[in-house]
């Protein structure tokens, strides 16, 4: 069997990151497999193949811009998590070809990479992870409580668009038109929530949709000392630590970072608590609210993270919206309980009063309760126990060949 994981990058986001770790466990496991990306940034490793040709990189960049200036047009839009796919893709093909693998597994595609009719003339088996809503909506990949795709896209909500004929219609168009009877795509979802989705659109409803959940190496993502991890940050043990964040905290409000900051008002004990906030441009401390934040910027080493999630007693990740939740399952790999709204792909990772707490969405009060709830309680071993019973890689990579094989077979 040869597997080819296609992702824009091998490290950098949530969906490459599990692209990476699927790729890391299926080579544990023997598989023939490579990565094809345009960013490469773990240079050294030669099974990660970086589209370097003029032509792809034409693509990629008039892909990104067109891209930006057709978002740019509505005003009154939420943000820019907003994608097309409709660009020559011939370059592309024939890399893919010259691979020749026998599964294209697809994680997350940047503008420029394929278009939508090119994905539906690869002749080889597809695979597609959910890493959000893109596939099956008209472009946006985080839809909030929009539903429209369930029938057609269009006066589309993300973008406060008010034309039924609008570039999220054009494009459900295109996708209905190429993907709706496409024998060879199989699609699967990192969590049930994003399976239940995919499953109620109107572009997927006849497809059944595999839940295979983004897998965690445990030997990398193990606790460490409580006591020394938080040393290391220049926090006495008695303190106690609360740390959010996750890829692009700051600026992507489907992430909850004003959640958050709302809900300290509402904690009772300030006095020996800090708090660490990652995946932001700002770095350093600052007092809010009677709180001590520390800024740690964007965090890319591993090592860190890990001593980051050991020496918290909590991690609070109050996303709107998750395919999965990945920094969920990193904390908890490390013994922090996890308190995130009831909501999406987390409900399949936090167990309420069991390995952390759900709260109401999006309510801050409760949101704020439950961080007082797990500081009071210890759930620490309970949340590692769930981790390596749902999620470490041993569990998950069996369940993604067996699917591979499937496929293979059906072929």
């Amino acid at each position: 069997m040869k597997v080819l994981h296609i992702c824009y990058t091998d490290n950098v986001g949530g969906a490459a990151k599990a692209a990476f770790r699927y790729h890391c466990a299926l080579q544990k496991k023997g598989i023939d497999t490579k990565m094809l990306v345009y960013n490469k940034k773990l240079s050294k490793d030669p099974s990660i193949i970086q589209m370097n040709g003029l032509i792809e990189k034409l693509y990629a960049y008039f892909g990104f811009y067109i891209q930006r200036f057709l978002i740019s047009t509505f005003k009154k839009r939420k943000g820019n998590d907003f994608s097309i796919m409709c660009f020559p893709d011939k370059s592309f093909v024939r890399k893919i070809n010259k691979l020749n693998p026998d599964i294209i597994h697809f994680h997350y595609l940047g503008p420029g990479i394929i278009s939508i009719k090119g994905l539906s003339l690869i002749k080889q088996k597809i695979v597609w992870t959910l890493h959000d809503s893109f596939i099956f909506t008209g472009g946006c990949h985080t839809p909030g409580n929009c539903l429209k795709y369930e029938v057609a896209c269009g006066s589309c909500d993300y973008l406060g668009s008010s034309k039924k004929n609008d570039i999220s219609k054009q494009f459900w168009n295109y996708k209905f038109k190429y993907l709706t009877d496409f024998k060879n795509i199989n699609l699967t979802s990192p969590s049930n929530w994003m399976k239940n989705c995919a499953e109620a659109s109107s572009i997927f409803k006849n497809k059944s949709v595999e839940c295979i959940p983004n897998l965690i190496d445990t030997d990398l993502y193990n606790p460490k000392s409580k006591v020394e991890s938080k040393l290391f940050f220049g926090i006495d043990s008695n303190i106690k630590v609360i740390t959010t964040g996750g890829s692009n905290f700051e600026f992507d409000s489907n992430k909850g970072m004003k959640l958050f900051l709302d809900s300290l008002e509402h904690l009772d004990n300030k006095s020996n608590v800090e708090i660490f906030i990652f995946g932001t441009e700002k770095k350093g401390k600052e007092i809010f609210k009677g709180f001590t934040l520390n800024y740690l910027g964007y965090v890319s080493s591993q090592d860190l993270l890990v001593t980051l999630f050991s020496a918290s007693d909590v991690v609070v990740v109050p996303s709107k919206q998750e395919s999965f939740g990945q920094v969920a399952v990193e904390a908890m790999a490390c013994g922090s309980p996890v308190v995130a709204f009831d909501t999406s792909g987390l409900k399949d990772i936090v167990n309420h009063k069991v390995n952390g707490y759900l709260a109401k969405p999006f309510d801050v009060e409760d949101l704020a309760k439950g961080i007082g709830y797990v500081l009071s309680n210890e759930l620490s071993e309970r949340a590692i126990a769930n981790v390596k019973d749902k999620f470490s890689q041993k569990i998950v990579i069996n369940k993604l060949i067996a699917h591979y094989n499937t496929i293979l077979i059906d072929a």
